[in-house]
């Protein structure tokens, strides 16, 4: 069955609605992560059709860290929400060692054209009429090798246009399952609800970079703003705050003096520490004990060509913060999360990445108010940072505040998009835990300390 032009499916009681990402089962919502929903769409899409392992794996988890465990898992899910049709049947055959099919029988529904004529008029919500999703840019660089500073750039996009109070932007977590999507940006509006996408591509041969970067409305594809850079590499720092100033005049925001400062702020000036943070940056969510251990070197030598290079050294606090949960719960790792942390505020009290460095270190000290304090600051000087809220929530959890980790992971970001995307990388040492509605992950630490159950 090719995909429904207004994405919406009915099988049995069910309705699937892929544009409102919604599962309804006799007109009242069916509750699914984000990837079990994904997984649903692409069984119901491809009905009575064998759908194999290696295509779910490249359509529901893009962001590589994906295996054939999280697809048994959110199979299971999708069979216990639906439970078995009016002949006992399972919805969901499993087709050994291959993959899966979906069994019953899919109908597309066709909206009433008063809906579709009233649906095409609508513009966002007010709080959505300036969001904007940034999608990694391209690497047009011809070199796999070169991921890192793609990905790296885009983030710090991100990060720079988030310095735009009146700006909604999607973090990382949220736009990370999209990269290298052949999708329009119509599908991506309709997938994360923004107003506008900003995409682009990056080159980079030798000391030679190239960006180019397009603004574009969701509803109509249209073009709000484009530009190229053909720079110096040491000038990738004012390619980024071009592009935050620029995208705010399309937008016609204007810029209070505080966040021009804060935009035109350069965090190194030397290109190569920029490099090595980058690296270690790339490998650091993968949470895997070499490849934090490859961060930490990444680290240190950003810190040995720039000594006052801030978001180093709350790259290394947050590295021993991760092998001391995770791997070796040392006095070491500890005491190093808390002298890095420290270190990074002092060079920039107003970074966002250091504050919540410090938190996570304070956390694991168990000086939880300190904890709090600092985790709230790091929210409040940039609300699109995923690490001081979830953090902050399982510092609360850590307490026994169980109503208050749950507030905070359903009302300050902590969509099941983002869950989901932790529970794949947690994979081989998580434990699940319902949380006032939200579901809360726990890690197994190291050793039993303030973040075990």
């Amino acid at each position: 069955m090719p995909p429904s032009r207004t994405g919406v499916y009915q099988f049995g009681p069910f309705q699937l609605d892929v544009p409102e990402r919604r599962l309804l089962r006799d007109g009242a919502q069916v509750p699914l992560r984000l990837k079990a929903f994904e997984t649903l769409r692409v069984l119901v899409e491809n009905a009575r059709r064998l759908v194999t392992k290696e295509t779910l794996l490249k359509q529901v988890w893009s962001d590589a860290v994906g295996e054939e465990n999280n697809i048994n898992a959110n199979v299971s899910i999708l069979r216990k929400a639906l439970g078995e049709d009016a002949n006992g049947q399972s919805y969901i055959e499993t087709v050994p060692r291959v993959g899966y099919r979906f069994v019953a029988k899919v109908r597309q529904v066709a909206l009433p054209q008063s809906a579709q004529t009233a649906n095409a008029g609508v513009a966002p919500e007010p709080d959505l009429a300036k969001s904007v999703a940034v999608l990694y840019f391209e690497n047009l660089s011809g070199d796999k090798g070169d991921e890192y500073f793609r990905d790296g750039m885009t983030e710090d996009v991100i990060t720079e246009l988030a310095k735009i109070r009146v700006l909604r932007l999607f973090p990382r977590s949220a736009v990370l399952a999209l990269r290298d999507k052949p999708l329009s940006v119509t599908e991506v509006g309709q997938r994360l609800r923004a107003a506008f996408v900003l995409e682009g591509s990056v080159r980079r041969s030798g000391n030679r970079l190239r960006i180019t970067a397009r603004l574009a409305e969701t509803q109509t594809g249209h073009s709000v703003w484009a530009e190229r850079y053909d720079r110096q590499l040491e000038d990738v720092f004012a390619i980024q705050d071009e592009i935050a100033q620029d995208i705010a005049r399309a937008l016609r925001v204007m810029l209070s003096d505080q966040e021009k400062r804060e935009i035109e702020k350069i965090p190194t000036r030397d290109v190569q520490a920029y490099d090595y943070y980058l690296r270690g940056r790339q490998v650091v969510y993968q949470f895997r004990r070499k490849g934090l251990e490859f961060a930490r070197q990444m680290f240190a030598r950003a810190i040995v060509m720039d000594p006052s290079y801030a978001a180093a050294f709350a790259g290394v606090a947050d590295v021993s913060s991760f092998l001391y949960m995770y791997f070796e719960a040392s006095k070491d790792n500890l005491r190093e999360a808390a002298t890095a942390s420290r270190r990074a505020i002092e060079l920039d009290p107003e970074s966002a990445e250091a504050h919540a460095s410090r938190g996570l270190a304070e956390s694991l000290n168990k000086n939880y108010q300190d904890a709090e304090k600092e985790f709230k600051t790091a929210m409040q000087l940039n609300p699109t940072l995923f690490d001081p809220c979830y953090f902050y929530a399982r510092s609360c959890f850590a307490q026994g505040k169980m109503e208050e980790a749950g507030n905070w992971c359903q009302l300050r970001g902590l969509h099941q998009h983002t869950l989901d995307m932790f529970v794949a990388l947690f994979r081989k040492r998580c434990a699940r835990h319902f949380v006032s509605g939200a579901f809360f992950i726990t890690a197994e630490p190291a050793v039993t300390d303030g973040f075990s159950d």
